[in-house]
């Protein structure tokens, strides 16, 4: 799994999820089509000098997450989420 924060030009969201792609392929080992690819928009920084979203991204391989759909279909449970030893550990510490 990998995670990533990224500072990307302010453009159009309709284009943001294309270069949020491009720009994590290049952390990827492998094809960016074996991967499950999401981002949130962290913040929007607006200024004279500066100009970007800053945005969170995550990129899974498919065959990890498949293999926990597909387990959670065997069991005959409602698969909610799939989460990251990172963000577990991450949200305990928090406070």
């Amino acid at each position: 799994v990998i995670v990533r924060h990224l500072e990307l030009p302010i453009m159009a969201l309709k284009n943001l999820k294309e270069a949020v792609i491009l720009e994590i392929s290049q952390y990827l080992p492998e094809n960016g089509d074996l991967h499950y690819i999401d981002y949130e928009i962290i913040d929007k920084v607006n200024t004279k000098e500066k100009k970007v979203y800053k945005v969170l991204v995550a990129a899974v391989p498919k065959e990890k997450v498949d293999a926990y759909v597909q387990l959670s279909r065997r069991l005959i449970m409602n698969l909610k989420a799939i989460d990251i030893t990172y963000n577990c550990v991450s949200r305990v510490f928090k406070d």
